[in-house]
């Protein structure tokens, strides 16, 4: 049963005469999907014909707001919290009533069971990564992507891929990653997911503000993420210091001009503020969005009688500060929680290539030592178990076990072709089989060739998020990749890759060799960036994976 308050806001528009159901917009079709679909949810937790049942499980805010405010307050930057602020309405959070009448408020876990999803709030990018929606199969079709969406059977899926997720990092509660989960698609282990607050969000709400949510493929891209953070955040100070500056000249001159200048600082302020405001016009920030409404109020120098009113101004330019001040403020500590997570993926990143670096060089000896025991193949009796065991140990392919180690994506997508190739190099030795345990070492050989590929690839991306790389600099990554495809055996198994590559990397030097001075332009920055996106390595490999 719809509380009174969602039923009042939340209802589909009531049809006139002359708008039969044939004639809906598409838009009412839309709402009337997700509104069906909410009810079907609530109704899914009733066993039997009683429809007050989710009703009496779970406290709303109209029935109970101090329970409400109580427990978005305690439970605000937890997981269960931040999923429901993502996925549900305000009107429809409800409190587990057994907490309420106990007065326990739980303090890590929100429970997702009871949350009732608005599928019109589940990003359709997301739905499809973690396997909810095939997005081709509903191509020119939205009402039939969000019915998909809305269907109990994906709602339930969406809460089962929300329940292992960890933090990303420690006493940080914005990222999470998927580990490794038996109940999960092992194609999703180490994708990161991210939370943050909208932010048209008014900050003085009380209660569940609304929060979107988007994901990262890779560790990578979450990192390079936080660089354009860095320099949106630069360039934004950049404009309201601007902003602040001429603002406070402007009232200084006002101040003590008016009487003698009138006619003149009429015509400087309608020019300085039009600038000024024009600055702000697609803000969506509240602050930034009030800001601009004031300076624009303000340049007329008119008051409500349409008076020019000089005070008036004054006042609506002095709160536009005020309110560019507050952004500031917002910016301060978002900046800061942005470095954290700079450091953050920084760190990670840094050491999951340390670990498969450490793997990568016991791999390289891995074929030579093995020559040393051919011996061992030729017996024709049945090999010694013993002997199996030992020739793994003196192989050393991954002796201080690195790859358990490895937990972000995209390094999960190599350890996971790697592992695969190991096993079957274990198996080979206990069958005392030549030829497939060579193979095998020849497939870890080539997986690794793409895992340096890959990597360097990543790092040139991340050079061109953080600045303006040299072409030198460049030019050297591109050559180390050039030199991991250089010395390989024929593969039939990753050729077709290879082969892409290989195209790829040629368009890059000659991309390079085109340059008229060490900086990369802002065009060639975006021509690199288009080469690499066009072979993503481990993307390939993951959907190779998929298909088998």
């Amino acid at each position: 049963m719809r509380t009174p308050e969602a039923a009042s806001q939340h209802q589909p528009p009531e049809q006139t005469p002359e708008q039969t159901p044939s004639r809906i917009t598409a838009e009412q079709r839309r709402l009337q999907i997700r509104e069906d679909s909410i009810e079907r949810q609530r109704e899914s937790h009733d066993r039997t014909p009683d429809e007050n049942r989710w009703a009496q499980k779970y406290v709303t805010r109209a029935e109970n707001n101090a329970a409400y405010e109580l427990t978005t307050r305690a439970l605000r930057g937890t997981l269960g919290l931040r999923v429901a602020a993502t996925l549900t309405r305000p009107d429809l959070l409800g409190i587990p009533r057994e907490l309420v009448e106990k007065r326990k408020i739980p303090k890590e876990i929100y429970p997702l069971e009871g949350i009732l999803v608005d599928p019109g709030n589940i990003p359709e990018g997301f739905a499809e990564t973690i396997g909810l929606i095939d997005l081709s199969k509903f191509h020119g079709d939205p009402s039939g992507r969000l019915e998909h969406l809305g269907s109990l059977e994906s709602i339930a899926k969406l809460k089962e891929f929300f329940c292992p997720l960890i933090p990303f990092a420690s006493e940080q509660t914005r990222f999470y990653t998927v580990p490794e989960n038996e109940s999960l698609d092992p194609a999703l282990t180490g994708i990161i997911i991210h939370f943050r607050e909208d932010p048209t969000n008014d900050r003085n709400q009380p209660g569940l503000r609304k929060m979107i949510l988007s994901h990262f493929t890779s560790g990578y891209a979450a990192y390079r993420k936080t660089l354009h953070e860095r320099t949106n955040y630069g360039q934004e100070e950049n404009t309201l210091t601007d902003i602040e500056i001429e603002l406070t000249l402007l009232i200084g001159r006002l101040d003590k001009d008016w009487k003698t200048h009138k006619d003149q600082l009429i015509e400087e302020t309608q020019k300085l503020l039009s600038k000024c405001y024009r600055c702000l016009e697609n803000a969506q920030v509240p602050m930034k969005k009030e800001a601009h409404g004031l300076l624009q109020a303000a340049a007329t120098l008119r008051d409500k009688r349409d008076r020019i009113n000089v005070s008036a101004a004054m006042s609506k330019i002095t709160a536009a500060k005020s309110r560019l001040e507050s952004r500031f403020q917002t910016m301060r500590k978002t900046g800061s929680f942005n470095e954290d997570d700079y450091m953050n993926f920084r760190k990670s990143l840094l050491r999951q290539e340390k670990l498969f670096n450490r793997y990568l060089e016991h791999l390289s000896s891995a074929y030579t030592n093995l020559k040393r025991f051919e011996h061992f193949f030729d017996s024709s009796e049945e090999p010694d178990i013993n002997l199996v065991r030992q020739l793994e140990k003196q192989l050393k392919i991954d002796p201080h076990g690195a790859l358990p180690k490895i937990t972000l994506r995209p390094f999960v997508t190599f350890k996971t072709l790697f592992s695969k190739a190991y096993s079957e190099f274990q198996d080979a030795l206990a069958n005392g089989s030549r030829e497939v345990a060579f193979a095998a070492i020849e497939s870890l050989q080539e997986v690794s060739r793409l895992y340096t590929i890959n990597t360097t690839f990543e790092r040139m991306k991340v050079l061109l998020a953080h600045s303006r790389p040299g072409v030198q600099h460049m030019t050297q990554l591109v050559s180390d990749a050039h030199q991991a495809l250089q010395g390989r055996e024929e593969s039939m198994l990753y050729e077709d890759l290879f082969t892409s590559l290989d195209k790829t990397i040629s368009l890059l030097t000659g991309a390079l060799a085109e340059a008229q001075d060490d900086k990369i332009s802002t065009d060639m920055a975006e021509e690199i960036g288009e080469l690499l996106d066009r072979t993503p390595v481990e993307a390939t490999l993951s959907d190779f994976m998929s298909s088998k």
